[in-house]
């Protein structure tokens, strides 16, 4: 079984694959665990991999979560360079909320067996917009949305939507200061095997107040940065 420390417990991952909390406070010399894994929070970062991809079960992916953001002079471009460092819309022209950027970040580094999920997680989306100058665009909200993928499957993990109280917008054909928003998981005890993924799915929403010519919003991922990531706390097995 493996035993691993979480505040006054331990998580036990009994020989039959279940979990259970173990107060080591009351049971001190009475596991034999195989071996000792400790829990950890790792930052998982939003990166592109520019014109490189990764292939999994026949998809191939270039927006991932890694444990380690890219170089920030990764694909011998030291600009701020668009997909690569950002992602933008083009002109809007939606005059109501809806939709206009929809992104997925995959983490395809590999760990040893069975990861397991659980307490609280954090994402942050860091993400602006634009006006024309003379019509303004308006950025609402960010929906998070947490999934676990398999070979032919995935399921819902989590779903968190952070509305500002008051919304951005901007008139000025220049990019706001961004703002970063936040969504909080509750997990409890999610398991993932060698043959799973962790996905995270970005939606952002705005809109522009009538018909324009340059009015855009913009979700930030530069290389070597923490602009977007996710927070998550970990046994490994």
């Amino acid at each position: 079984m493996t035993l691993g420390l979480v505040s006054n417990y331990n998580y036990i991952l009994n020989e039959n694959g279940s979990w259970q909390k173990w107060n080591t406070s009351s049971h001190i010399g009475q596991v034999n665990q195989k071996y000792i894994a400790f829990p950890k929070q790792i930052f998982l970062y939003a990166q592109n991999l520019g014109n490189q991809n990764i292939s999994f079960n026949g998809s191939t992916y270039n927006n991932i979560l890694s444990l380690n953001p890219l170089p920030t002079n990764y694909d011998n471009n030291s600009a701020s360079v668009a997909d690569l460092d950002y992602t933008e819309t083009g002109n809007l022209t939606n005059t109501n909320e809806s939709i206009v950027i929809d992104k997925e970040f995959i983490l395809l580094d590999k760990f040893h067996k069975r990861l397991k999920i659980f307490g609280i997680q954090k994402a942050v989306a860091d993400c602006t917009c634009k006006g024309d100058g003379t019509y303004s665009t308006t950025l609402t909200k960010v929906n998070f949305k947490l999934y676990k993928r398999g070979n032919n499957n995935q399921s819902l993990l989590a779903d968190s939507t952070y509305t500002l109280s008051t919304a951005l917008s901007q008139t000025a054909n220049s990019y706001a200061d961004p703002l970063s928003f936040l969504a909080i998981f509750d997990l409890n005890e999610i398991e993932l095997d060698i043959n799973e993924k962790l996905l995270l799915k970005l939606q952002v929403y705005g809109y522009i107040n009538t018909s324009s010519t340059d009015n855009k919003i913009k979700l930030n991922h530069a290389r070597g940065s923490a602009d977007t990531y996710l927070q998550i706390n970990i046994l490994e097995e």
